[in-house]
């Protein structure tokens, strides 16, 4: 094995020096850190949920957003020219307290859009939705400045971490709710208005693309426009450059590609057809049943040991019985003695 590990390292080793050049970089990459970015975020959002109580002066708070705009300006540098970091980092301090007012203003339409929602610590402490928006909100300030990438590389692993795909250059206003989250998609050009709400697998994409030589064209609006106080329910498809009015309602699994007028409800009127049909075999599983199934099974199992053991221990016996007789014994004898020590052996 560490032969063949040595010669695919040499193999492996070998072929990087084949790439074409668009798979290299002599960049140095800074180690994934999203998760680390979005604790300091929530530290220096909301201290009072995050951090101990020793650690709620003016001193940690400085020491986290210094953290913060160190660990970004690592990770911009492996993208960008200075000045665009530079850039960047200052508007991103120059927006940090109209980010915080924003992300307090989302987590107020999260309690009221959800019923289930106690209060604001569950949703501050736990809620996917404002983790990936409050994400959001930093990144969509470094896509502003002009960063591609850097912003991207941060929105995607959110993405990994609470299943909601949010581009960085998607512009969504205040009072903004995922709910549930997984499979959420809102696209690059994707736009939406204030106190808007969605719910899970909803898609905010493209429909169609235009291409040049089967590669598809940058910069064009390819994604819906939603207006104010829209609500799109779960697994609803809203895609194309399209406009949706203010205070309408999609149902769930919609598929939108025409725009909406103010003021609409748009939900499937006809559901596939059902059967209902009565259940003639209706089992009851109780405790007993499945744990009186599972000792018979242990049961059997340990038997069948029994067995294998009886049967080696009866081997035994037997050996020893016909190993007891003078000849065998000195035919066992030579056999050992001849094994170490070649010799001939009269029996």
């Amino acid at each position: 094995m560490d032969s063949m590990i040595s010669q695919v390292s040499s193999l492996l080793f070998t072929s990087y020096k084949e790439d074409n050049v668009a798979f290299t970089s002599s960049r140095q990459f800074p180690p994934k850190n999203t998760t680390t970015i979005l604790t300091h975020l929530q530290a220096l959002f909301f201290p009072d949920f995050f951090l101990r109580k020793t650690e709620r002066n003016l001193r940690h708070t400085s020491a986290y957003l210094t953290e913060l705009v160190e660990i970004l300006r690592y990770g911009l540098s492996a993208y960008n020219e200075e000045d665009l970091v530079e850039d960047a980092l200052q508007n991103v301090l120059i927006n940090f307290l109209r980010i915080r007012s924003e992300i307090k203003e989302d987590i107020v339409a999260a309690y009221a859009g959800d019923p289930a929602a106690p209060g604001l610590a569950i949703i501050i402490r736990s809620y996917p939705g404002i983790q990936a928006v409050m994400a959001y909100r930093l990144a969509h300030i470094l896509y502003t400045t002009g960063d591609r990438e850097y912003c991207r590389e941060m929105m995607e692993e959110i993405h990994s971490l609470t299943s909601i795909d949010i581009h960085p250059g998607a512009k969504i206003d205040s009072h903004f709710f995922i709910d549930h989250g997984v499979g959420v998609v809102i696209g690059e050009t994707a736009e939406v208005g204030k106190w808007c709400r969605m719910y899970q697998e909803v898609t905010l994409g493209a429909i169609n693309f235009k291409e040049e030589n089967g590669i598809i064209k940058r910069g064009t609006k390819r994604h819906p426009t939603v207006g104010d106080n829209v609500v799109i329910g779960t697994g609803a498809k809203v895609l194309g450059n399209i406009t949706i009015g203010n205070n309408v309602k999609i149902g769930a699994k919609c598929w939108i590609v025409e725009s909406i007028e103010d003021g609409n409800t748009v939900f499937i009127s006809q559901h596939p057809t059902q059967t209902t049909r009565e259940n003639k075999h209706i089992t009851v599983v109780n405790d007993k049943f499945v744990l009186q199934k599972l000792e018979d099974k242990e049961t059997q199992k340990r038997n069948k040991d029994s067995d294998s053991i009886t049967k080696e221990d009866e081997k035994v016996s037997s050996l020893e019985e016909t190993s007891s007789s003078p000849d065998i014994l000195m035919e066992l004898s030579c056999t050992l003695l001849s094994h170490n020590f070649p010799m001939k052996c009269n029996v």
